[in-house]
């Protein structure tokens, strides 16, 4: 599993970048990945109002988006879940040995972001 980043561009790479502590932010880890399940756990800071968590198989939503015109974050927001609190949650009924998208939508007073984790179930039978 590995979050996607965004690379600013335009930064000074030799001057100190002050990290914002006031922006809100979901931790996620995946303790158990297997066949057909995911279970994530997230952890939302105090800066959080609310998140929306939603698993999709890699690159299936991308038809959405193009036949609905919405955005990834309405999309997610429209079929996720929504947590107001700490969360672990799992995911049943998935595709064996299928690499899927985690996506979490965070959000606070003024700041809206998504996160995606990459995450790929195992193979059936245990291999």
């Amino acid at each position: 599993m590995a979050l996607i980043s965004v690379a600013l561009v335009g930064c000074n790479p030799d001057e100190p970048v002050e990290e914002n502590n006031t922006l809100p932010k979901v931790e996620a880890t995946f303790p158990s990945v297997e066949a057909t399940t995911v279970t994530g756990h997230f952890a939302m800071n105090e800066y959080c109002e609310g998140y929306t968590i939603l698993i999709a198989e890699k690159g299936s939503l991308n038809g959405w988006l193009e036949m609905t015109g919405s955005s990834l974050s309405d999309l997610v927001k429209l079929w996720g879940i929504g947590c107001v609190a700490d969360t672990t949650y799992t995911w049943t009924q998935l595709t064996p040995g299928t690499d899927h998208e985690v996506y979490v939508l965070v959000q606070g007073t003024d700041t809206t972001y998504l996160d995606i984790y990459d995450v790929r179930t195992a193979n059936a039978g245990g291999s």
